[in-house]
């Protein structure tokens, strides 16, 4: 509903093929690649910046140096990192706050607590909680999340025991503890499940002899940094307990519906089907 005051973004809208096609598909200024590039969430460029003369600038809170030189010239800088989900709740509501869209961002929040709190009742009637192992994209099957991570919450909000209970974002492990921790789920961002399944040691863990390798793709729908957290955690939920009486589909689609408005979601959802 804000997008027209957006003056220059990221440049990994443009480069990264997990973003771009579905920012596109929303704004046809991202498809033309219109709106100017300042930076990437690991450097800023003031000079772009600056000459945008923007009302507000969101960057990522680790660019200490730009964000002390953006506010000594009294430009206004709000801070993000989005590594907790409490966190990504309160960037939310300031963010909505700030573009004047408090309201929206108070439905937002709602819906998605609302989606969260119903989850937590389906997890309450089971009489087994899965346990589940996640790995991380690009091949590092054996890099996982510890229970210092955004993953790990959206783990527990599916209602699915993380068997990696070592305090860290992302844990390195070996075949060998994998094996020992045997995990009923394994879950993938952005790879195959081949990865697993042609590593002949891994033959005897649980989810490899039974097949119960999900992958969350596309990655965008299931971004744990934002609010798609929540579908990212329905997903896991219904693949670790089948229920017939929900079309996850639909509920997929309909989230996308009321997260970016119809308009939106309708040409999200062709993309999340393909």
């Amino acid at each position: 509903e804000k997008e027209d005051m957006l003056v220059g973004i990221l440049n990994n809208v443009y480069l990264d093929e997990q973003l771009y096609p579905y920012y596109a598909a929303m704004d046809p200024r991202i498809a033309a690649k219109e709106i100017p590039i300042v930076g990437s969430n690991k450097e800023a460029h003031m000079e772009r910046i600056i000459a945008l003369n923007p009302d507000l600038v969101i960057i990522q809170g680790s660019q200490e140096g730009s964000v002390a030189m953006l506010r000594e010239m009294g430009i206004p800088v709000y801070c993000v990192s989005g590594q907790q989900t409490e966190e990504v709740f309160k960037e939310m509501s300031d963010i909505a706050t700030l573009l004047g869209a408090a309201e929206r961002g108070a439905e937002l929040l709602r819906l998605t607590h609302a989606g969260f709190d119903s989850l937590a009742l389906h997890s309450e009637r089971l009489q087994h909680k899965k346990t589940a192992y996640f790995a991380w994209a690009y091949g590092r099957i054996f890099s996982t999340t510890g229970t210092n991570s955004i993953m790990h919450t959206c783990l527990e909000r599916a209602g699915v025991i993380n068997v990696c209970q070592t305090p860290l974002d992302q844990a390195n492990i070996n075949a060998e503890t994998l094996i020992a921790w045997d995990p009923e789920l394994i879950l993938l961002w952005n790879d195959s499940p081949e990865l697993f399944y042609a590593r002949k040691e891994l033959a005897d863990i649980q989810a490899v002899r039974k097949r119960q390798i999900t992958n969350l793709m596309p990655m965008f729908y299931y971004n744990p940094h934002t609010l798609k957290a929540l579908l990212a955690a329905m997903r896991i939920h219904y693949n670790a307990y089948p229920n017939a009486s929900v079309n996850l589909q639909e509920q997929i689609q309909q989230l996308l519906v009321d997260l970016y408005g119809a308009e939106k979601a309708e040409k999200l959802i062709p993309l999340l089907l393909r």
